[in-house]
């Protein structure tokens, strides 16, 4: 990962400014201390491996993120086995159809149920920091869309913190960008990628904030049809830098529902 980071850095380099480029090469050597790698193998243990990777990789990301590149894929597939991943996910996911108001509010009890859910609050212990910024995340979809519920906590007291709602789809990158306010937003900016960099998409006005954060994307917009898969995350980043992603280690992968998906999933 170090090795393919640094080969793209120095081919893109005489493409950026020398603030980009001094910022890149600073999240590059973050990611080369030798403390990183000292925990990836077997002959020493720790609790905070999992933790240890993900901040490894996200300073590989953000060699990209300096540059205004795309990070590419393979940068977010952690090192560690993917069995050992799967039972530190906090992850629910749909059981049911759904399709909430896009007002801002819980409208009634029954709006969200059945939604996937990603617990916003990482496990306990001294490196572990619990998300001061979210208290409830849950996802999910209709038929025709894809929906977002985002808790806030509370606003940002300095530096704005921008949303970032991320989907891969077979053919393409996707995210929904939205400042993390509860005052606000009153539209989202849909982006697409397939090569390095994201191209706008549209502006869209199907997002709502009050008590909570809602929005939705039809997957027509996003090119998926029933049965396709693809995957989410939520990525926080302030200043252009990340700073907070859930799930924490890896995506969740979907797809997308087609009429029968609730009889398939009935249970008592």
């Amino acid at each position: 990962m170090v090795r393919e980071t640094r080969a793209r850095l120095v081919e893109m380099e005489p493409t950026l400014t020398t603030d980009q480029a001094a910022a890149a090469w600073e999240a590059l050597y973050a990611a080369e201390g030798s403390d990183w790698f000292w925990w990836y193998g077997d002959d020493f243990h720790t609790e905070y491996k999992l933790e240890f990777d993900r901040l490894f990789r996200t300073h590989l990301r953000n060699v990209f993120l300096r540059a205004s590149k795309t990070a590419p894929e393979f940068l977010n597939h952690s090192v560690i086995d993917p069995g050992t991943l799967s039972g530190v996910q906090s992850v629910h996911l749909p059981i049911r159809l759904i399709s909430p108001m896009i007002d801002g509010m819980v409208t009634d009890f029954f709006e969200w149920r059945g939604a996937g859910l990603i617990d916003p609050s990482p496990p306990h212990g001294a490196m572990w920091k619990a998300s001061d910024r979210l208290s409830h995340l849950a996802f999910g979809y209709s038929l025709e869309a894809l929906f977002l519920r985002v808790d806030v906590k509370a606003p940002p007291a300095h530096t704005p913190v921008t949303a970032e709602w991320h989907v891969r789809t077979p053919s393409s990158h996707y995210k929904a960008t939205f400042p993390l306010s509860t005052t606000g937003p009153d539209h989202f900016i849909l982006w697409s990628s397939s090569a390095e960099a994201f191209q706008q998409v549209g502006r869209y006005t199907t997002i709502a904030s009050q008590r909570i954060i809602e929005l939705a994307i039809p997957f027509k917009d996003l090119a998926l049809q029933a049965g396709q898969n693809f995957s989410v995350s939520l990525i926080l980043s302030q200043e252009e830098l990340e700073i907070e992603r859930y799930p924490r280690h890896h995506a969740v992968s979907l797809t997308v529902p087609d009429r029968n998906f609730e009889a398939r999933m009935w249970r008592v």
